[in-house]
């Protein structure tokens, strides 16, 4: 998650999405716990974000969100994702990022993968 964190600092949203899609695949097939998946999946959200994608973003906090149960994200995982969704709220309107959030709080580590890899594969096809 670290190298897709430095990826997207120094070249762009693209290739770090890739290994944000690995690390959460190996987190699942690893068996991590919730919170460890939802910090990746914080991390993506905020890679699509980044790159426009603001529906799916706010899917992926809402999954997170949900893994964590209510547990607090601590800082700076925090600020980041209070900034994804203050992003993702003004692009989409108060409604629609509700909506989205909510459909994310019902994803499964195989759907968010499904949608990572969905947009992973738009954004490695796009021209850029």
């Amino acid at each position: 998650m670290i190298d897709a964190v430095i990826t997207a600092s120094e070249t762009a949203p693209e290739p770090a999405l890739a290994k944000l899609v690995a690390a959460l695949r190996d987190a699942v097939d690893r068996r991590c716990s919730d919170v460890i998946r939802a910090t990746v999946v914080d991390s993506a959200a905020g890679l699509l974000a980044d790159l426009g994608d603001f529906p799916r973003a706010a899917r992926l906090l809402g999954a997170g969100d949900h893994w964590r149960a209510g547990r607090p994200r601590p800082m700076p995982e925090h600020a980041h994702a209070e900034r994804t969704a203050t992003a993702a709220r003004a692009a989409l309107g108060s409604v629609r990022w509700a909506s989205e959030r909510a459909l994310g709080a019902g994803l499964t580590a195989d759907d968010v993968l499904r949608e990572l890899d969905e947009a992973r594969s738009s954004y490695a096809a796009e021209p850029r």
